[in-house]
C-alpha cells in the first residue's frame, strides 16, 4: 500500500512539475521569437536594443549599460506613436550612436509592435502562471497530505 502512494505520488509530482514549466516554456519560445526585433542589428548597422538594454519583465535580458526598458511603453501612455516619436529623437547618448545609422521607419514600426505586444503579454502571462502555481501548490499540499497520512499512521502500517 505504501508503494502506491509512493508511486501516485510520484504521479502527481510530475504532473505538477509539467503544469508548472509549461506556460514557461511557452512564454520563453514566445519572447524569442518576438524579440528578434529588439535583439538584432539594424539593417544600417546600428546596434540592436540588447545591447545596452533589457525588458526584464518580459523575461529578456541583455546589458547593463542602460535603462531596463520594461516599463517605458507604459510611460508613454501604451501610445504606440508617441513612443515611436520619442525613438526619432532618442536621448543624448543614443542619438550620439545612432546619428550615423539612423534607424528605418518600418524598424521604428517594428519596434513599437514588440514594446506594444510585450506590454500586453506581461499581464497575461503574470496571471497565467500565478494561476497556475497556485493550482501546483494546493496539488503538492494534498499528496503531501497523503503521503505523511499513510506512512505515518501507526494503524496503516
Amino acid at each position: 500500500m505504501k508503494r502506491v502512494i509512493l508511486l501516485l505520488t510520484a504521479v502527481f509530482f510530475f504532473i505538477l512539475l509539467f503544469l508548472s514549466i509549461a506556460p514557461v516554456n511557452a512564454l520563453h519560445q514566445s519572447n524569442q521569437a518576438d524579440s528578434a526585433i529588439f535583439s538584432k542589428t539594424f539593417a544600417s548597422g546600428a546596434p540592436p536594443c540588447i545591447s545596452c538594454h533589457s525588458l526584464s519583465k518580459a523575461g529578456i535580458y541583455g546589458g547593463s549599460l542602460a535603462a531596463d526598458l520594461s516599463s517605458s511603453f507604459q510611460n508613454f501612455g501604451n501610445d504606440k506613436k508617441a513612443f515611436i516619436e520619442f525613438l526619432k529623437t532618442p536621448p543624448s547618448l543614443m542619438a550620439s550612436i545612432y546619428k550615423e545609422n539612423s534607424l528605418s521607419e518600418a524598424e521604428l514600426q517594428k519596434i513599437g509592435e514588440f514594446f506594444e505586444l510585450a506590454a500586453s503579454k506581461e499581464v497575461k502571462v503574470s496571471e497565467n502562471l500565478t494561476s497556475t502555481f497556485l493550482f501546483s501548490s494546493v496539488i503538492v499540499f494534498l499528496a503531501m497530505f497523503v503521503v505523511c497520512y499513510f506512512l505515518f499512521n501507526k494503524k496503516g502500517a
